[in-house]
């Protein structure tokens, strides 16, 4: 028989809780996940010590999320606008920015990642156009060699 007032939730599903918490999932998914009541996630995710717990969390993710995007986007260099992987690290540091934003409560209706796209693409294609012009010259140059 259960209290009434008391959780009966174990040490590892409150853990569980606050992480998914922080992370943004509904009360409801993360019922789901513990195969728990939402009710008895929303009365724990309530709880002034929980909230700030789930709260802290967050700003701690914001950080990392933050730190993440401003490492992803120093990492593109003039080398790695050549790789395939370019598009993925625009898009890795539009998604980190926006996941920061969201922890923060910050808006990101302000925050577009086809921008960084854009930007990545004509980078790349500007880097394509002076290689062709490059494999031109050469190939000219080798034309003019060859021609008596």
């Amino acid at each position: 028989m259960r209290l009434k007032g008391s959780l009966s939730l174990t040490v590892e599903e409150v853990a569980k809780a606050k992480n998914f918490a922080a992370l943004g999932y509904s009360c409801r998914h993360i019922a789901r996940e513990l195969q728990r009541s939402p009710h008895t996630v929303a009365r724990l995710l309530k709880m002034p010590t929980v909230a700030a717990e789930v709260s802290t969390q967050k700003m701690e993710l914001a950080d990392l999320y933050e730190k993440l995007c401003r490492d992803t986007l120093e990492s593109i260099t003039t080398e790695t606008i050549q790789d395939a992987s370019l598009q993925q690290r625009a898009v890795s540091a539009g998604i980190f920015t926006d996941k920061s934003r969201l922890l923060r409560g910050e808006s990101t209706s302000n925050v577009d990642v086809h921008l960084l796209l854009d930007i990545a693409t004509m980078l790349r294609d500007e880097e394509q156009r002076e290689s062709e012009a490059t494999w031109q010259r050469q190939h000219a140059l080798l034309a003019s060699k060859t021609t008596p």
